[in-house]
């Protein structure tokens, strides 16, 4: 086995270790991972990003600078987090509809719980019927 092939398949193993029932944990180091592509985090800004899936679910991974996972979101219609789908409504979430934050450029979006935020349509304000379109993770600083 050659020296690359070993080194991918122990990042490769690290990361799934990181990754349990789904929940793949934000500050995780990916390494020996190109990151080819660009998502647009909360901060209106383009990270290096890079698909992965897992248990059939696809997920966008970004990472900051030192390639630690920073951002990570879903549209796949498998994925699910306290009950919910892409496409259950806000008024299925058990937050309050006033908790709906709205970063301009970006989008709408609702704590799901400690770790998952659901987004809405990034152009119209959210109400009871408005369909989550993403799931998403990321450290907001207070």
């Amino acid at each position: 086995m050659n020296k690359s092939y070993s080194k991918i398949l122990l990042a490769l193993s690290l990361f799934i270790l990181s990754c349990q029932n789904n929940e793949i944990t934000l500050g995780s180091k990916l390494e020996n991972k190109e990151f080819n592509k660009r998502v647009l985090a909360p901060t209106i800004s383009f990270i290096p990003s890079t698909n992965i899936k897992i248990n059939d679910i696809e997920y966008i991974i970004g990472v900051n600078s030192d390639q630690e996972i920073s951002y990570v979101s879903t549209t796949n219609s498998n994925f699910r987090v306290d009950g919910l789908t892409i496409n259950s409504k806000l008024g299925d979430i058990e937050n309050d509809i006033n908790q709906v934050k709205h970063i301009p450029g970006w989008g709408y979006y609702i704590e799901v719980n400690s770790e998952w935020y659901a987004g809405f349509d990034f152009q119209m304000k959210p109400n009871r019927g408005s369909k989550i379109k993403w799931f998403f993770k990321y450290h907001f600083s207070n």
